[in-house]
């Protein structure tokens, strides 16, 4: 085999310094490419924990207003509950109070109505009479130093016992009243009492 010439291992040199400088280069760009791929991938990291921060906070501020708008939701409707408790306990109170008064109303009705009828029954019997309280005679005490007078006791309108007593005589066991008293008699199957006092003793009669 022929000898290389210098020229051809000059060149030779130069294509092999120039193949390991391609070589270096493209290991520096990949070398390069895999930094920016690895920033790259660093940044997205990075945002997506911001995002992933941020949507926790959001979510957080979400539900810190939702249990807000629930908390016044709730607050709402314990006032209008409390408000309608309220209103229905005046209401009931109100209309109880009102059956009271009907019924108070229709007792007293029935009363007066009661009455009236009585007092109607009792004109159809009572009658205009006069009742005279004359004398007595020798009363049993034999003292001449009492003071008697008479108390008369009769029914008259409505049933009711009413009672008019004559004036005293004093210092005497023979009195003479000579009292005579208009009346209306409405029983005359109710009798009619008299009771003598002596004005000195008002709990005993004579």
């Amino acid at each position: 085999a022929a000898a290389a010439s210098p020229g051809d291992s000059a060149l030779a040199v130069r294509l092999d310094a120039k193949t390991q400088s391609a070589t270096v280069e493209e290991e520096e760009a990949h070398v390069e490419s895999k930094t920016i791929v690895a920033t790259e991938a660093v940044g997205k990291a990075q945002r997506y924990t911001k995002t992933s921060t941020d949507t926790k906070k959001s979510a957080k501020l979400m539900a810190n207003s939702e249990k807000e708008e629930w908390s016044i939701k709730v607050a709402e409707n314990t006032r209008e509950r409390t408000a309608e408790e309220k209103e229905a306990k005046r209401r009931k109170k109100a209309e109880e109070e009102a059956a009271e008064r009907r019924r108070k109303a229709e007792e007293e009705a029935a009363e007066r109505r009661r009455e009236a009828e009585l007092e109607a029954a009792n004109k159809k019997m009572c009658k205009n009479a006069s009742i005279t309280v004359d004398r007595a005679v020798v009363l049993l005490v034999h003292d001449p130093s009492i003071d008697p007078y008479v108390k008369v006791t009769y029914r008259g309108p409505v049933n009711k016992n009413l009672t008019f007593q004559t004036t005293y005589e004093g210092h005497t066991a023979n009195p003479t009243w000579d009292h005579t008293e208009t009346v209306v008699l409405c029983n005359k199957y109710a009798p009619m009492r008299f009771e003598m006092y002596d004005r000195n003793w008002w709990t005993d009669t004579l």
